[in-house]
């Protein structure tokens, strides 16, 4: 980059002063200037939102007269840029466009540690961000137009009285075309752009948002009336049909588009966030100590920071508190130098966590702890966020869902009692209460190789059902686990006509899944005699369930039902077991079951700490305990671990971690 050194001269901090580019022609060449404007003074201009793509593929633009190589990533979205503008009918003369690439010096790090911080103020105050997709193509072009459908939809039909609600399930849509909306709205989601770290912020951080592909764009809100659209049918559908089955078809038509603009739906809760507390802020003045709410906010932006390190890829390792430090209002200065590790880095988070939201910062654990598939980075103690390593093992294809703290305060503690972090010596000291320890520890959750964990489920159920003074029945323990623990349907509910009877939501799965099991036993053993007769004989027609239902009789009711659904409840339970795929299900030594890390031990605890709704498993190290990680027990949350202090069974201890 050192034949862009002519073009740069010194930039006012003071003023925030940054470069905009002044694009004076795109054909045959692309020609600009380079002006300066300060932050301080609102200045118009537009924001380029896109990835630098391949490097090795160059082309010439002309800056300030001289002939500078940039990708052609940059390039073409540059002239699709002007394209849009000129189509805007706008009053300006020439398009001021911000474009990181050039904009900063690239090889000055000085300069790029003073403008990254800027990097907010920027995309929140460009009159437009335009994100460019790449070049236009059919892929691009029909899933734009699968999206203004579902939007006119979505917009004809709101506000949707219940009285209109059976017309409008007469009218929209049929499964076949759920199905074929999905197929064309995946074209929007395949190009690179979406799995980069700092796209994330540019588009939450844009007042007005447009998705852009050479001469073809969507306003960022289309994809949002998508979400509401599907989300209004299924709940529509499930409140109106008598025909569980439809149900069950429909909502698989419709999940893998919601999962697919699940990233839609989190940029607009975390756009309506940070929203509330600049809203906040801008009625009251600085801020000195954050309440409820602003906790809440916070809270939320730590537990998706950690979701979106999974998703999310970035050459530079420390870019991963960089570029999302704008969403969690923290000013980390950044720090290139190699003289810094990348564990220093992650634990300065940390530390900005602690001070800004005391017990907060442990939802940064969330991407922490030793007991998982990712590689250890050097120098990181246990307890602080090891993005770069989760995202490498996603992006590698090791696929293990993190299971998340989830905000809670344990009831009538004090909450004012955040976590001691000492940096010399690597600790951070928690308030919790040591809860139980491993008692059976099972296979890991395979949907490929089902049998292994399957036999060892079949053995605990039965052990379960014929004991008559179990405490627990551990499938449904395990399906509870499987829904709860991971964010399977933190965007879109199921409805519960799909998952089983009107008295016990997910009976028919947990039946289903016992029968096919002894099903399977039965021909493997060569079993002699009739094959219902022997289920009749293990399922005993007394031992109530859930809610006074008893095996037997929702066995009974489960066979009214034909193939074609018991098929599509199987569908549904493999589908939950794909989401939690690469977890391990466990017994606690006091008989509760759930889901852990895959590389749990024998003589590992279990512990709760404050204001984390889900279990900690630790190990013993020296005079402390490593995190291993969080773990989903339905017989632990804040509330029971609240009662069990008052019974005297728990105490509260400092728990210091390394």
């Amino acid at each position: 980059m050192c034949t862009l050194s002519p073009l740069y001269d010194g930039l006012d901090t003071r003023r925030e002063e940054i470069r905009v580019l002044d694009i004076v022609a795109v054909a045959p060449r692309i020609q600009c200037r380079i002006s300066k404007v300060a932050l301080l003074d609102n200045p118009t201009f537009d924001a380029l939102s896109y990835t630098w793509g391949d490097a090795s593929q160059r082309e010439i633009i002309i800056v300030n007269g001289h002939s500078v190589p940039v990708t052609k990533n940059l390039a073409r979205a540059i002239r699709s840029v002007h394209y849009q503008w000129s189509q805007r009918g706008t009053t300006q003369d020439i398009l001021q466009l911000w474009a990181d690439a050039v904009c900063i010096n690239q090889s000055d790090t000085k300069e790029k540690e003073h403008q990254i911080p800027l990097m907010r103020k920027i995309y929140t105050t460009a009159s437009v961000v335009l994100v460019w997709l790449g070049s236009s193509r059919d892929i691009l072009r029909n899933g734009f137009d699968a999206v203004e459908e579902v939007a006119a939809a979505e917009s004809a039909c709101s506000p949707l009285p219940n009285k209109e609600q059976k017309q409008f399930l007469k009218e929209w849509p049929t499964t076949a075309k759920l199905s074929h909306i999905h197929g064309d709205i995946c074209g929007l989601f395949y190009d690179e752009y979406w799995s980069r770290v700092w796209t994330f912020q540019e588009i939450v951080l844009g007042r007005t948002v447009i998705l852009i592909a050479d001469d073809i764009s969507l306003p960022f809100h289309r994809l949002l009336a998508v979400t509401t659209f599907l989300a209004r049918y299924v709940e529509s559908v499930d409140a109106y049909s008598q025909d569980p089955r439809s149900n069950a078809e429909l909502w698989f038509a419709a999940k893998p588009t919601f999962d697919l603009l699940d990233v839609v739906s989190m940029i607009s809760e975390v756009k309506e966030s940070l929203e509330a507390l600049e809203l906040r802020s801008a009625n009251e003045g600085t801020i000195e100590k954050l309440n409820f709410e602003d906790l809440s906010v916070l809270g939320y932006q730590l537990s998706r920071v950690c979701t979106l390190a999974t998703e999310r890829r970035a050459s530079e390792p420390k870019d991963y508190v960089y570029g999302f430090s704008a969403l969690l209002d923290m000013r980390i200065a950044p720090d290139y130098s190699p003289n810094t590790s990348i564990a220093s880095i992650y634990c300065d988070l940390t530390e900005q966590a602690l001070l800004s939201g005391g017990n907060m910062c442990l939802l940064l654990l969330d991407s922490a702890g030793i007991g998982h598939v990712w590689d250890l980075l050097p120098g990181l103690p246990s307890w602080a966020p090891n993005f770069a390593s989760v995202s490498k093992s996603a992006a590698h294809g090791d696929h293990q869902p993190l299971i998340k703290a989830n905000w809670a305060s344990f009831v009538g503690l004090d909450q004012d009692r955040p976590p001691l972090m000492n940096r010399v010596d690597g600790t951070l000291t928690c308030i919790g209460v040591m809860i139980d320890r491993f008692g059976n520890i099972g296979p890991g959750v395979d949907c490929k190789d089902r049998s292994e964990w399957l036999e060892w489920m079949l053995e605990l159920i039965l052990a379960t059902i014929l004991a008559d003074d179990s405490p627990t029945l551990c499938l449904e323990e395990i399906v509870e686990a499987a829904l709860k623990s991971t964010s399977v349907s933190d965007h879109f509910h199921p409805p519960t006509t799909i998952f089983g009877t009107d008295t016990a939501s997910y009976t028919d799965h947990n039946i289903l899944l016992l029968v096919q099991a002894l099903e399977n036993l039965y021909d493997a053993q060569g079993i002699v005699g009739d094959k219902e007769t022997f289920i009749h004989a293990i399922i005993p027609t007394n031992k109530h369930y859930l809610s006074g239902v008893t095996m037997h009789s929702a066995y009974e009711y489960l066979k009214s039902y034909d193939k074609s659904y018991q098929s599509q409840l199987m569908k549904g339970w493999w589908d939950i077991c794909a989401v939690v795929r690469g977890l391990r299900i466990a017994m606690t030594s006091t008989c509760h079951f759930g889901l852990f890390p895959p590389r749990i031990q024998t003589g590992d605890m279990i512990a709760m700490f404050n204001t984390c709704t889900n279990p900690a498993v630790l190990r013993k190290l020296d005079d402390g305990y490593a995190f291993v990680g969080w773990c989903y027990i339905s017989h632990y949350d804040g509330r029971a671990i609240d009662t069990m202090i008052k019974d005297g069974l728990g105490v509260l201890e400092s728990i210091k971690l390394r």
